[in-house]
C-alpha cells in the first residue's frame, strides 16, 4: 500500500492507535541541579536523544541531543546545571492522545521526542520519530 495512493485510510488507522501503544515506556530523567556532563553521558549509555528533567516526580524540561550539539558549539561548560539550558516549555503527550494528535505536536513544534505524562505531568515514556515511522510502516506492511 502507497502512503498517498491510501491516505485516509492510513490517516484512520493513526487515529486508531494511541500515544500508550507506541511510546517507549519509562524514561530516562534528571534533575535540574544535575550537570549537563552527565545529562550527555546519561543519554550516549543509553543510545537516546533526549532526556527528561524532573523535579518532585513532574516533567518541568527536556534535554536533546540537537540541544547538546548547539551548547558544544558555544563553548557553554558542561559542568553547569541542566536547568540553565533545559528546554522549560515542555509539549507533551497524553496516553489515550490519537497518534494523529501526537504527530501533529510534533511538526508544529519541530519535535523529534515527545514525552508521555500522566495527569499529575509524571512521565510514563517518550514517543519518537522513530517511534512514529515504525507504527507507520506497521500498518503499511499490516494492509
Amino acid at each position: 500500500m502507497s502512503l498517498f495512493s491510501h491516505y485516509g485510510e492510513y490517516m484512520t488507522c493513526l487515529r486508531k492507535l494511541k500515544a500508550k501503544d507506541v511510546m517507549h515506556p519509562g524514561v530516562f530523567s534528571i534533575e535540574p541541579d544535575d550537570n549537563l556532563l552527565k545529562a550527555a553521558e546519561i543519554m550516549v549509555k543509553n543510545n537516546v536523544g533526549s532526556i527528561i528533567v524532573v523535579q518532585k516526580g513532574k516533567v518541568i524540561g527536556i534535554l536533546t541531543e540537537r540541544d547538546i550539539v548547539r551548547l558544544i558549539a558555544n563553548g557553554v561548560d558542561f559542568r553547569e546545571p541542566v536547568y540553565k539550558y533545559m528546554t522549560k516549555l515542555v509539549s507533551v503527550a497524553f496516553p489515550d492522545d490519537d497518534l494523529e494528535l501526537v504527530m501533529q505536536k510534533m511538526i508544529v513544534g519541530h519535535f523529534r521526542h515527545l514525552p508521555v505524562v500522566d495527569e499529575d505531568e509524571k512521565p510514563l515514556g517518550m514517543i519518537s520519530i522513530r517511534d512514529i515511522l515504525n507504527s507507520i510502516q506497521k500498518i503499511s506492511t499490516s494492509n
